[in-house]
């Protein structure tokens, strides 16, 4: 058994330095997309609920070390929700835009294979927006400053040595939202802190990477 390790070990180490995509000075160019649609109806005349949510986070770095990357994250989020209740028609709406640093290590398996795992800070700000059809008064529209740490996991496969296709989750993060009125709510300013533990559909993303080699 020890002799099979002892065999196995170093070519597990051969794999992580093959790979020529995660050198020191490499450029990595790409992002990640997320999209939810849902619609609840709960059978009752006259209520229905739609949901809609789209994520893009465009992303750019370089390798600091050989499978460190470091860079930056870009991140547009757009969620709206449309309801429907005895005759009365609400919609609420919320768009944010942000950016912030992140590191990312890479784990290569094969040739056409690597884990990776990623922590990232960022900031980002937006509007809220809520109306109704008929009660115009109560309408109202709020902005948004969140400070964010994230953690994430990936999985990423390599149809090309300059490209991947990557899976990746956002299952641990935390936030602290500063939620102030702008037009017409009736609600105080709030600060909000938010630790989440997610792994529903809005917590999985797909990517592509495009790797640019220092030569």
């Amino acid at each position: 058994m020890h002799q099979r390790l002892l065999f196995i070990l170093p070519l597990l180490l051969l794999s992580f330095g093959s790979f020529a995509q995660f050198e020191k000075g490499n450029k990595l160019l790409g992002g990640t997309l997320n999209y939810s649609s849902s619609t609840f109806n709960p059978g009752l005349p006259g209520q229905i609920s739609k949901t809609n949510s789209l994520n893009i986070s465009p992303i750019l770095g370089v390798f600091v070390s050989d499978r460190t990357l470091v860079g930056l994250v870009f991140d547009a989020l757009s969620y709206n929700s449309e309801n429907s209740y005895n005759g009365q028609e609400s919609s609420y709406e919320s768009n944010r835009f942000g950016f912030g640093p992140f590191v990312r290590r890479y784990f290569p398996v094969r040739e056409w294979v690597a884990f990776y795992g990623q922590a990232d800070l960022g900031y980002s700000a937006g509007k809220t927006k809520q109306t109704y059809s008929n009660s115009p008064n109560q309408n109202y529209e709020r902005s948004l400053n969140v400070f964010h740490i994230g953690t994430s996991l990936g999985l990423a496969f390599f149809p090309t040595n300059w490209m991947s296709i990557d899976l990746s989750m956002n299952p641990l993060s935390f936030s602290h939202t500063v939620d102030k009125n702008e037009v017409g709510s009736s609600f105080a300013d709030q600060r909000i802190n938010s630790f989440n533990f997610n792994l529903s559909t809005d917590a999985f993303f797909i990517g592509a990477h495009f790797f640019l080699n220092k030569k």
